[in-house]
């Protein structure tokens, strides 16, 4: 009995794993672009299970979408361009692309992913940073020069030097006090 009621169980949990298996998960955005350049981005894929790249179709959705999560759907929104890379074992992600210039300093959208038997809507806000200088790209480091400046040496006076007597002076000196001795 206790053996026939483990059997259903597993039964079950066989039938219902196959629809779990496949709980897509979106990561957050990554923009790989600057502000007044072609929009680039990626949005990380995760517990793809055994999905493919032709399982999982990615688009901008509908208008009433928008409408329904109060988000305004500007005209650039039309531009984007989606495409799904699955790297079995590896890293996979949506590519968000465009080929005109963005002009905004961010992107708010929804994105419609459906794969068998499933649709996710996910908002997706881009932020994009102004452009690094290609100068200032190109150029190394700049270190100031080294300059190597000596102490002046320093002089410590010195006494005067007193030249020596000459030997004629000194001996008109002997002699002045010299004197004889009696015997």
């Amino acid at each position: 009995m206790v053996l026939r009621k483990l059997a259903m169980a597993l039964l079950s949990l066989g039938v219902i794993l196959p629809g779990l298996s496949h709980a897509l998960a979106l990561r957050d955005v990554k923009t790989k672009s600057a502000l007044g350049e072609p929009f680039s981005a990626e949005i990380e894929l995760s517990d793809l299970g055994d999905l493919t790249e032709e399982d999982i179709k990615v688009s901008l959705a509908q208008a009433e979408d928008f409408e329904r999560l109060g988000i305004e759907q500007v005209y650039i929104l039309a531009e984007l361009r989606f495409q799904v890379v699955v790297n079995q074992g590896g890293r996979s992600y949506i590519k968000i692309s465009t080929h005109k210039r963005m002009t905004e300093p961010f992107l708010d959208f929804i994105v419609r992913v459906s794969w068998p038997n499933n649709t996710r809507l996910q908002q997706v806000t881009a932020l994009l940073d102004p452009p690094v200088s290609k100068v200032s790209k190109a150029k190394e480091p700049v270190t100031a020069p080294v300059v190597v400046v000596q102490a002046p040496p320093v002089i410590e006076p010195v006494a005067p030097v007193v030249p020596a007597p000459v030997a004629a002076e000194v001996a008109s000196e002997a002699s002045e006090r010299t004197y004889k001795v009696k015997t």
